[in-house]
């Protein structure tokens, strides 16, 4: 079992390590750095990448790291993460579905992404769907990361999420109880992570430290290094009072981001009762800042100043470690899924890497075998050449002697054969072959007609907003409901369906403007689904491209290729009907809101896809 490993989070400000070692049945805590990069935020233009080798081969330096393992993490928001459900099937199927569902979810090509998953470890009733967390990074960003540390030689044997490293190290040490919610808020990324029992969601959000400080900066007019030291320590109290109004109108933006992500995780798990607040990260560390977040959230507030079960040992001053230990949390994380102490231990270093490393390791043992397995045969060689120069006479032992040797010849070369065997379906089981872009060809086709809301000359009536969009999976056909106790129960399917069909769900709205409703409807199915109703027929909008037409669908309430749009009422914000407050009627306000509903079978789309191609291009961000 490993006994030391180091933790390296790197952001785009700073570089966190620290070094756990398992002595006797505890786990020490031996050395800890922060290495800030020069040149942040003040003007001289830097190349990142180098900043990061330049830091990564400094620590390494200075620490003697040499051959010990390292885990690295990623920034929230380079990653995607996401819970399913799946439904009830045996055992061995369970990785097949995964599967099937990652390619579903995850919204790159499938051969484009790393990705892994976790099961929620809990107690689960009969027929009940289990919960998995999903996991997936772009090759090309853990590609990048790993050429960036490839001339300075660390031993990398993990990649992991920031967030999720986070967690890992409060369920570890820290006392979470069941529900609580950990804000950390670092110079350049700021993540919400929710913790509900042994769920947890991770949403990373827009306003970081930096902006924080700017806001300093601004009204005090002083450079960014002397905003970013009256923000963590102004000098007395009528200070600290100023860099707190100044940075007011910064916090309340920020915390409304942090109520509307705690909403929406209430929207879909009912029953979330959180206890406190946990702060985290260098950007909250004035007391002032504490009291703020407790007030806005309603919940008792907190900063991470303790370690629980890990101890302080090498020559660690206690009080230091102390006082950097908020902004440590995720680089500790990452060594404690390095020794095999986490309850989260996905891993996303890309198997080629994974398999490279291997090879590598083995290459001192394979030569080694290859050194004996020459010397054994020059032995036997020698040996039967002095056997037949001594007994010339005993031609018999000769032959008996060539014929064992051929034999090992003979077993070795098949051998051989059957590791060349073996590595051809080893790589056809890492090469994805399902179809994983017919959700992106849905969204592309009606992507593509939405209008640019800031063009000059654009009429209010043609103005558009995509508020929100989701999809998910399902069979074409659920199952039957059963009568029990004069009740209709829809019983969850006993088996996988694999005739399924997409559902895509879209919120939208519209300038009102004294228009109707089923003016607007027909808008909507004009210019963004593209369709015209001819007859009973519905037709191509020939200046629009048409998810209808692609996809054959009908406008119905009910059946497996159809269309339907639905008036949600009016609004004053323009922001999705689950983050409003549903207490106003829906009559007022200036926006209209609709749900569009598509429902595509994937037999049909996969027909017509190898009908016409599939449709080119990526997702554009909402207009």
């Amino acid at each position: 079992m490993t006994k030391a490993v180091w933790g390296i989070e790197l952001s785009k400000s700073s570089l966190k390590a620290v070094r756990l070692e398992r002595i006797g049945q505890g786990i020490t805590l031996t050395h800890t750095g922060v290495l800030t990069y020069s040149g942040r935020d003040n003007g001289v233009k830097v190349d990142p990448d180098m900043q990061i080798r330049e830091a990564l081969a400094g620590v390494k330096a200075k620490y003697k790291i040499g051959g010990e393992r390292v885990a690295l993490s990623l920034s929230g928001q380079a990653t995607f993460n996401r819970l399913i459900k799946l439904p009830p099937v045996e055992a061995s199927r369970i990785h097949e579905v995964v599967k099937y569902e990652a390619q579903s979810q995850i919204p790159f090509p499938i051969d484009q992404v790393v990705w892994n998953f976790q099961f929620v470890d809990r107690r689960y009733g009969p027929g009940e769907e289990r919960e998995v967390i999903l996991f997936a990074v772009k090759k090309e960003i853990l590609e990048h990361l790993l050429e960036n540390i490839r001339d300075v030689g660390l031993n990398v044997e993990a990649i992991q999420f920031g967030p999720v490293a986070l967690y890992n190290f409060l369920s570890y040490d820290q006392e979470i109880a069941d529900s609580c919610i950990a804000v950390d808020v670092g110079a350049t990324n700021a993540d919400l992570l929710v913790i509900d029992g042994p769920k947890y969601w991770v949403r990373s959000l827009p306003i970081t430290g930096n902006d924080i400080t700017k806001a300093v900066q601004k009204a005090f007019s002083v450079s960014f290094d002397e905003a970013e030291r009256l923000r963590s320590r102004p000098g007395s109290p009528a200070q600290a009072q100023n860099v707190f109004q100044a940075m007011r109108p910064v916090l309340r933006e920020f915390m409304g981001e942090v109520h509307r992500s705690i909403g929406y995780y209430k929207s879909i798990s009912k029953r979330a009762r959180f206890e406190k607040v946990l702060l985290l990260g260098d950007a909250l560390r004035a007391g002032a800042l504490q009291k703020f977040v407790s007030q806005e959230l309603q919940l008792p507030a907190a900063r991470i100043n303790k370690l629980h079960r890990i101890r302080t040992g090498g020559s660690l001053d206690a009080a230091h470690v102390a006082e950097t230990l908020p902004t440590l949390g995720t680089a500790l994380g990452l060594a404690l899924q390095g020794l095999g102490e986490t309850r989260n231990r996905v891993n996303l270093l890309p198997p080629e890497y994974v398999k490279r490393r291997e090879m590598n390791r083995k290459r001192p043992l394979v030569a080694a075998a290859v050194v004996l397995l020459y010397a054994l045969v020059g032995f036997m060689m020698v040996d039967a050449q002095a056997r037949v120069g001594a007994l010339a006479a005993n031609m018999e032992e000769g032959r008996r002697l060539q014929a064992d040797m051929e034999q090992l010849q003979g077993q070795m070369n098949d051998v051989v054969g059957k590791a060349a065997a073996l590595e051809r379906p080893l790589q056809r089981v890492e090469a994805f072959e399902r179809n994983e872009g017919l959700l992106l060809r849905a969204i592309n086709l009606v992507h593509s007609n939405i209008p640019d809301n800031c063009l000059a000359g654009l009429q209010d009536a043609d103005r558009l907003w995509l508020l929100e969009w989701d999809c998910e999976s399902m069979p074409i056909a659920p199952p039957a409901p059963r009568r029990i106790d004069g009740r209709e129960v829809v019983s969850a399917p006993a088996t996988w369906d694999p005739r399924r069909k997409w559902v895509v769900r879209m919120e939208v709205a519209l300038l009102a403007a004294n228009r109707s409703d089923s003016r607007m409807e027909e808008y909507l199915i004009q210019n963004l689904l593209g369709a015209m109703q001819v007859g009973s027929a519905w037709k191509k909008n020939p200046n629009k491209s048409s998810v209808v037409d692609e996809f054959a669908l009908v406008r119905s309430m009910e059946g497996p290729q159809r269309f339907e749009i639905k008036p949600l009422g009016r609004t004053r914000e323009l922001e999705p009907s689950s983050l409003q407050d549903r207490g106003a009627p829906p009559s007022e306000g200036e926006y209209a809101l609709f749900q569009i509903t598509l429902e595509i079978p994937l037999d049909s789309a996969e027909a017509r896809a190898a009908e016409h191609g599939p449709s080119a291009g990526g997702v554009a961000g909402v207009k």
